[in-house]
């Protein structure tokens, strides 16, 4: 057998084999549901199980805390304590009204880009004539990132080990033991303590103000900051389209009123819409919305926010 052939095939076994653990990892994370629907999960019994078991099966099939899993159009590496996030349909409607907004050739933005999801649709739609800046500065995500970004010949997608903010300097950023949920922000649930400096960069001053197509921006509460430091971009972007995360509890915890957060979105001269997994539907957020939502601590959405008179406006508006 022709020695290239059987590489090849060498590493197509590899991936299944890879993607399996993935699918070993969801399952155990599938297993724990009941705990939560029969309210016993915080129990310290329960936490101990769980603690011990997912050691146990991330010792076995995740050596490097990464696994491969397949999701649509990509296959990617993910840290094994997020894999289950992604094997179900991870925020679908965002991820449709994304693909949706990006134009071929377009440049699109990933504020916050973590393993590179979105990046990489980015990369899909935007095109060989488009451009992706992926912003992630957390080391092991940033890995991630470009690890992700080689698997899939993503040769639009510059990455960029910095983050995000309303100035250029040097901070602190909050680790969490999620690897999602790191932030510049001191978070409520920030539990690990470990913090570590970052560089941070405007928008405005790395694009030098070129329009752009589509922003997603994901950076745990600090999304009220990085508005301030992209505003030349947003005014030179015809057809800009913006994802955001809106966490009102985040924003609470450092004396905002979601609603300042709302306003600064509109003085960028964009309507905003909320994103609502549950039903795939685009609805108005008001502050009556917003009030019976921070009964929930941990509710939190997305954002459509489109400029206004652009293409993308009319076509999403309900």
């Amino acid at each position: 057998m022709d020695q290239r052939v059987q590489a090849r095939r060498l590493l197509d076994w590899s991936a299944i084999s890879e993607m399996w653990r993935g699918r070993f990892i969801s399952l155990l994370y599938a297993l724990y549901a009941p705990l939560k629907w029969l309210g016993v999960e915080k129990l310290p019994g329960i936490r101990v199980l769980k603690q011990k078991s997912r050691q146990l099966l991330f010792s076995l099939l995740a050596s490097d805390d990464a696994v491969l899993i397949s999701v649509p159009g990509a296959r990617l590496y993910v840290p094994a304590s997020a894999c289950n996030s992604y094997m179900r349909d991870f925020e679908a409607y965002t991820t449709h009204l994304l693909r949706e907004a990006i134009k071929p050739g377009a440049t699109v933005v990933d504020i916050g880009a973590n393993i590179g999801y979105f990046s990489i649709i980015g990369a899909q739609k935007t095109g060989p004539h488009g451009k992706v800046y992926a912003f992630e500065p957390v080391p092991d995500n940033f890995r991630l990132l470009r690890k992700n970004v080689q698997l899939c010949d993503a040769v639009s997608v510059t990455c960029i080990q910095k983050a995000v903010a309303d100035e250029g300097k040097s901070t602190t950023l909050f680790e969490s033991n999620h690897p999602g949920q790191h932030s510049l922000l001191l978070q409520p649930y920030t539990k690990t303590g470990h913090t570590r400096t970052v560089e941070c960069v405007t928008l405005d001053e790395y694009l030098g103000g070129q329009p752009v197509g589509v922003i997603k921006m994901d950076i745990e509460g600090y999304e009220y900051f990085a508005l301030e430091g992209m505003r030349k971009t947003i005014a030179n972007s015809k057809d800009c389209t913006l994802f955001t995360e809106l966490h009102p509890r985040i924003l609470r915890s450092i004396g905002i009123d979601p609603m300042e957060f709302l306003a600064r979105l509109l003085s960028l001269g964009l309507d905003v819409q909320m994103i609502v997994e549950d039903n795939h539907s685009l609805q108005p957020i008001t502050a009556d919305v917003l009030r019976r939502a921070e009964a929930d601590s941990e509710w939190y959405t997305n954002l459509l926010c489109v400029k206004k008179g652009s293409a993308n406006e009319s076509r999403n508006s309900v």
